[in-house]
């Protein structure tokens, strides 16, 4: 394949900034010599009728195998030009896509040529990252903190009790429901739970367990019967109901309410501590990792800002600017509760587009310094740090990791987290490295 690369001649066209396509062109000759090579592979295993394998002839195979024959050719220069071009150590890529024209097809006897666009990395000149000055927070710990801490830990270790009275906001409810809705015997459990249930609890806050029924259960009682709509986003995590609209008939088996911890020394007892000044003491520890967590988030957020204000302004990649912009809007959009907000959301679409334009200009500014520098320092992101990432999030969410990692990856999600996870590497160096007072 070394040799094809060397045939294969290439030319670059700037469109605009940060985008080049590059037209590649594979001779006549060089076309037959790779065929005559492919025939052969294909020689070398076809099995035909009269013929011993290896033995079937050259103009047999090519009538029989054509289509074949040049699928493999164009998958092998496809690729062959795209080695070629990240071979080259100053073509800095960040996306490509097949150039939008007709689908190039292999002839005998003419030249074969095909289109890539690529986005490139912005020039960017960044030397003075090390050594910023910065100020680190310095937070007090007072008496209302930990008393707040206090309250806060009480509301974390409160319990779920039985009540007798209707069912209110915040309270929980044990319940059985059937819905109107079929599901495909091959969808998700997650999804059928979301439909029918012997045995479940709805929470009566937000997030919804089930779209309505805060609405449809606050004042439902033990031992009775109810019935609601309920109206699915079309962005439901759950797809096979997304967009959907199902009739429910709940069950209330149980009313509970959260009942909060009374006392100092009633906590202590439920943390497992040796009364209210070990209590308190693990308290104020805690509160002095947060702290220090949350000044060294400061602390990076104020050198990346430093820097940013102190680099020239560049552009960016057209294609990658683009999907960022779309990102914001659908983050923006999934904010829309009702139909009075999302009507405002379609009458301000011009506004709307231009605070996600911002915001992505913003985002990928910060991503391409940090990426600069990155490379400069020879710092990168490994595959396990992502799947970590994705356990993680597995475990936050509920979902399968695999089921997970396919929807991030169907969603750009993916390539999110390793932007993240560089940053937040790029941000420990220039904190290590910065001159704190």
């Amino acid at each position: 394949m070394s040799n094809l690369i060397d045939k294969i001649e290439v030319q670059s066209t700037e469109l605009e900034a940060c985008q080049v396509e590059k037209k590649y062109t594979i001779s006549a000759t060089t076309i037959k010599e790779e065929t005559n090579k492919t025939v052969k592979e294909f020689s070398a295993h076809a099995d035909l009728p009269g013929f011993r394998k290896g033995k079937v002839p050259a103009a047999l195979i090519k009538k029989k195998f054509q289509d074949k024959i040049n699928e493999e050719l164009m998958n092998k220069f496809f690729s062959t030009a795209f080695q070629k071009t990240t071979l080259d150590k100053d073509f800095d890529m960040i996306s490509y896509a097949l150039a939008e024209e007709a689908q190039p097809e292999i002839k005998a006897g003419s030249d074969f040529t095909f289109t890539i666009k690529f986005d490139v990395a912005p020039q960017i000149d960044i030397d003075n990252y090390k050594e910023l000055e910065l100020v680190k927070p310095t937070n007090e710990i007072s008496e209302e903190d930990i008393e707040k801490q206090l309250t806060h830990y009480k509301e974390v270790y409160a319990e779920y009790k039985t009540k007798e009275a209707a069912a209110e906001a915040g309270d929980m409810l044990k319940v059985s429901y059937t819905s109107d809705f079929e599901i495909a015997e091959d969808a998700p459990q997650a999804a059928k739970n979301q439909v029918s249930s012997q045995e479940n609890w709805i929470w009566l806050n937000e997030p919804e367990t089930i779209p309505g029924a805060i609405e449809a259960l606050t004042g439902a009682e033990a031992g009775k019967e109810y019935t609601f709509t309920s109206v699915y986003a079309e962005d439901f995590r759950e797809a096979a109901v997304a967009g959907q609209t199902i009739n429910y008939t709940v069950n209330v088996q149980e009313v509970q309410t959260r009942a909060s911890v009374e006392t100092n020394e009633e906590l202590a007892t439920k943390m497992n501590l040796d009364g209210v000044d070990a209590l308190k003491a693990q308290i104020t520890a805690n509160i002095e990792t947060e702290v220090e967590q949350r000044n060294n988030y400061e602390l990076k957020t104020a050198a990346l800002d430093k820097l940013c204000k102190a680099t020239a302004e560049f552009d960016f990649p057209p294609s990658t600017l683009s999907t960022e912009v779309n990102k914001q809007l659908q983050a923006m959009a999934h904010s829309v509760k009702s139909e009075e907000e999302a009507e405002e959301f379609k009458k301000n679409e011009e506004a709307n587009r231009k605070e996600a334009e911002n915001k992505a200009k913003e985002r990928l500014r910060r991503f391409f310094i940090s990426r600069n520098i990155a490379k400069k320092e020879s710092i990168t992101v490994e595959q396990s740090e992502i799947d970590s990432q994705i356990q993680m999030l597995s475990q936050h969410y509920g979902y399968p990791v695999e089921q997970l990692r396919q929807i991030m990856e169907q969603s750009g999600g993916l390539n999110d987290i390793h932007i993240d996870l560089l940053v937040n590497k790029v941000t420990d160096l220039l904190v290590d490295n910065a001159k704190v007072s």
